[in-house]
């Protein structure tokens, strides 16, 4: 890859743009946190408060749990580094469910926690986590939210790889998961394949590294499948 002089400077101020993004954040935890001290009412005191678990935890958590997707690039064989970053991530899950709960039990919140788990290598009860992913799943279907369906199927797919399912069922999943991404908005579902790309890499050890590579970079030029 050729590195354009714009691009460059571009990639020097990445450290620059980085700490103004954290300062805000940080500012930005302690306006809601003053905030929080001023609600009035409950549901404004547990909507700033599901904000600010947010800020401290949820979305750190997403950094490390991030990286170890992004690892899943290279395959099974980077399963140490996968489940290192997992833990990391599991650690501020946690420290979020400890402050809300009820925050961290919805849908969305409580995948994202239960992915986590299960790269971290923890011990999960397949029977609970299956019936509330189809709850889940239904729940998603009533309100015609294929974003969300997209990643019961992963989930799915990650519950079977962990309880040491065939390869062949562990495919059907990622397909699944892959056809409902296939069936929204071009521009929403990038994202969404890249994910599927990653796991397939991770979990099955397909398509070949290069292959890969190849196909992630077509997914970001915008050359998508159809």
């Amino acid at each position: 890859m050729i590195i354009r002089p714009r691009q460059l400077s571009d990639l020097l101020l990445v450290p620059i743009y980085t700490l103004r993004a954290w300062l805000y954040f940080r500012r930005g935890i302690r306006c809601s946190t003053a905030d929080l001290l001023h609600a009035r009412t409950q549901p404004e005191r547990d909507y700033i408060s599901s904000l600010v678990t947010r800020a401290r935890f949820f979305y750190p958590a997403q950094v490390p749990h991030g990286w170890a997707e992004n690892l899943m690039l290279l395959g099974s064989w980077v399963k140490p580094l996968v489940r290192l970053f997992a833990a990391i991530s599991l650690l501020l899950y946690r420290k979020a469910e400890a402050i809300n709960k009820t925050m961290m039990a919805s849908e969305y919140f409580w995948m994202r926690h239960l992915q986590a788990r299960i790269l971290a290598g923890r011990d999960i009860d397949r029977n609970v986590v299956v019936e509330r992913l189809l709850e889940i799943e239904h729940f998603f279907c009533d309100l015609h939210d294929d974003s969300h369906r997209m990643t019961v199927f992963m989930c799915y797919a990650f519950i079977e790889a962990h309880c040491g399912s065939s390869d062949n069922r562990i495919s059907a999943l990622l397909n699944k998961a892959e056809e409902i991404s296939l069936s929204r908005e071009r521009f929403d579902r990038t994202g969404a394949l890249i994910r599927i790309l990653l796991y397939r890499r991770y979990l099955l050890n397909q398509p070949k590294l290069v292959t890969a590579v190849a196909q992630a970079s077509d997914l970001v030029r915008g050359r998508q499948p159809h």
